[in-house]
């Protein structure tokens, strides 16, 4: 990879950083990227203001039409992965090189766009590294969670049903809200045993007068502790699949009901890495790496025993 294009995803990498440690975000540069490569294919953008040096607030769920935005410096869009992507899906028989769909992100809000190159070039220099291609978005749709999977009621049965239905819609919404809840409860739950009693237990393990007088035992603890978390880790992805598969239905019930927005239809969708499935993966898979590293060094040492005896 070329210097100018790891100094270029210094800035996304920075806009991604401060969304995952939660600093607010005035919405003045928002972030222009790919669906399938957010981090390698995304660019930070500011409002196009005619008459005026202050930077704008980007608004996208009332954002109209298009919006004109300019790259910020450093990041070499002459080259964007965008104009390629449009160059090659134009090409018969030439698969895109890249990721079709993109997206702009600001203040926890995104929107579908398409992209398109104007021919401005801010600020007008010939230095590459700090051209910045002036872009035209065409604004789609707002990035919104949809209901997928099947209904809970067929058409059939419901026709069937009629007037008998009654209030069977609610209850299931009712009871579905009640699993729901009780999933993300046994998922905090985990979330706050697992690091605590791992950390205690290696700090045990670790200290120098247990590891000097049985580095085996704590070898074998370890694997212990790393199998035992593992397992955990499984269930709670298990867990995670089924409370996906609730929120569906609990979409498909609310849009049965003609909820326009509720708590769980047309809700923001997640964007990477801002995503409850990478954040369990960050915190299980630390506490999976600190078990095996408690192993690789209780090992070690017990060769080190055996070897020096």
């Amino acid at each position: 990879m070329a210097p100018f294009q790891i100094i270029r995803l210094i800035f996304p990498f920075i806009y991604h950083l401060r969304r995952m440690i939660g600093v607010p975000d005035k919405g003045e540069i928002a972030l222009l990227g790919a669906e399938d490569h957010p981090l390698l294919q995304s660019w930070c953008v500011q409002i196009v203001a005619d008459g005026t040096t202050q930077p704008t607030a980007f608004d996208l769920p009332k954002l109209k039409g298009h919006v004109d935005v300019k790259i910020l410096p450093h990041q070499n869009p002459v080259h964007g992965s965008w104009k390629q992507s449009h160059q090659d899906a134009g090409k018969e028989g030439c698969a895109p090189a890249y990721s079709p769909k993109w997206f702009l992100l600001a203040k926890g809000h995104s929107r579908v766009v398409e992209p398109f190159i104007k021919q401005e070039i801010y600020p007008p220099t010939d230095s590459p590294g700090w051209q910045s291609s002036i872009l035209r978005l065409r604004l789609g749709d707002e990035r919104l969670a949809q209901p997928s999977g099947k209904n809970v009621f067929t058409t059939e049965a419901a026709a069937a049903l009629g007037p008998a239905l009654g209030d069977m819609p609610a209850a299931v919404y009712s009871e579905l809200g009640s699993q729901i809840r009780l999933l993300t409860d046994v998922r905090f739950r985990l979330l706050t045993i697992v690091p605590t009693v791992s950390g205690l237990a290696l700090t045990i393990l670790l200290t120098q007068p247990v590891r000097d007088a049985s580095p085996l035992l704590v070898f074998l603890a370890s694997i212990f502790g790393f199998g035992v978390t593992l397992g955990i880790r499984i269930y709670d992805v298990r867990n995670s699949q089924l409370y996906d598969d609730l929120i569906s239905r609990a979409r498909s019930l609310e849009a049965l009901f003609g909820v326009e927005r509720g708590p769980y239809m047309r809700r923001s969708r997640s964007l990477w890495p801002i995503e409850h499935d990478f954040g369990l993966f960050v915190v299980y898979a630390l506490v999976l790496s600190a078990w095996l590293i408690g192993a690789v060094v209780s090992l070690s040492m017990a060769v080190s025993k055996v070897v020096a005896g």
